[in-house]
């Protein structure tokens, strides 16, 4: 019984750590977008929230409408790298917490039958 407790232990640790590693990632994460041929940058965090923004002389050529197309532009870009980082990173974590079907879910009985079965071995 304690070499199978030590390896559920020992797997729920290695969840956390992947858990934690998925949110450190995920929590530094910023991806920059471009507009106007590089004089407007845009920066998303995980959440695809704009949380910089850079105008350079000259952005929009003094056109209010050219620099918004040019700022929203920047900001899809940064948004649209940033969803396929996040993909990667929860993917990376799905394989680390042992998804092993293909609807992501774990197989095998789960829930408070399972634990009640587990606990009267």
């Amino acid at each position: 019984m304690t070499a199978e407790l030590d390896a559920v232990l020992c797997r729920a640790r290695d969840r956390l750590d992947a858990l934690q590693h998925a949110r450190e990632q995920l929590a530094a994460a910023r991806e920059t977008g471009e507009g106007d041929d590089g004089r407007v940058q845009a920066v998303v965090d995980a959440g695809g929230g704009l949380v910089g923004l850079r105008l350079a002389p000259g952005a929009g050529g003094g056109d209010a409408d050219r620099l918004a197309q040019a700022v929203l532009a920047a900001a899809g870009g940064a948004a649209a790298a940033m969803a396929v980082r996040r993909t990667a990173v929860l993917t990376e974590l799905q394989e680390a917490l042992g998804a092993d079907t293909a609807d992501g879910t774990s197989p095998g009985p789960a829930g408070p039958d399972h634990i009640e079965e587990w606990g009267s071995r």
